[in-house]
Parts: structure tokens; C-alpha cells; sequence
């Protein structure tokens, strides 16, 4: 399943990677949101349950070899941000991770952010072709 489902997954990504360099200010989410969105949009109701099983169950895997990879698999890009600022953030009782609070708090899709997350998408494009191509 895994393999039948990399192109869609790839061209996903493609499209993903296209609309960050053309005008990134209209990402508003992470890039499992933004696939999981564009995977509704590429793919027939009757087998987007797969494709996004696919999707969900091996992006992990594509994550964690990152050379970049933050360590963690629910925030794969690495937080850039002063941790003085969180630290007084969850001084005022609010939950999370550094990362949690990063992705909720700060662009996600600019400066050195948005070259981190474009070199994201390279490599799970990467990771994807090689899965495709097995």
C-alpha cells in the first residue's frame, strides 16, 4: 500500500513546496497539515483513507532522517526561538513543549523557518521517490 500510494504523496509535496515559494504566507499549518489538506484535494473520496494512512504511518520515518530533525516526531523542525520567551509563557500556566508553543506562537512559514521546512519537504520528496521506486 505504502508504495502505490508515494506519488500522490510526492505530488502532494510538490505542491506544498510550490506554494511556500510562491506566496508562504498563506501556510497557516505544519507540513503533515498542509500534505494531509492536499491529499484530500489530489486524491478520489473512495481511496483517501489509504493515502493518508500511507501518509500518516510513514512520514515518521521519512522525518527522523533528516540530517535536521528536531528529535521530535510531532515537531520535526527545529525550534529557532529565544527559550526565555517560553519559559515565561508557561510561567503564566500555559502547557506544551517548546516546539508546541513554537508552532502555535510563531511563523512557521518564514525566514529561517520556511528554509528549514523547504528542506523538509526535499528530503521526504526524496524519501517518497525512493519508497515509489523500491
Amino acid at each position: 500500500m505504502y508504495k502505490e500510494n508515494s506519488q500522490v504523496i510526492i505530488e502532494a509535496l510538490q505542491k506544498l513546496k510550490a506554494q511556500a515559494l510562491r506566496d508562504s504566507s498563506v501556510l497557516l499549518m505544519g507540513i503533515c497539515t498542509e500534505v494531509n489538506l492536499l491529499l484530500e484535494q489530489l486524491v478520489v473520496p473512495w481511496s483517501r483513507s489509504d493515502v493518508r494512512r500511507s501518509w500518516e504511518d510513514t512520514r515518521n520515518e521519512a522525518f527522523v532522517c533528516w540530517p535536521e530533525y528536531s528529535g521530535d516526531v510531532t515537531y520535526p523542525v527545529v525550534d529557532l526561538y529565544d527559550r526565555v520567551e517560553f519559559d515565561n509563557y508557561k510561567g503564566k500556566g500555559y502547557p506544551g513543549s517548546l516546539r508546541y508553543w513554537q508552532y502555535n506562537n510563531r511563523a512557521l512559514w518564514d525566514g529561517r523557518q520556511l528554509e528549514l521546512r523547504l528542506s523538509l519537504i526535499d528530503h521526504c520528496i526524496k524519501f517518497y521517490t525512493a519508497l515509489r521506486d523500491s
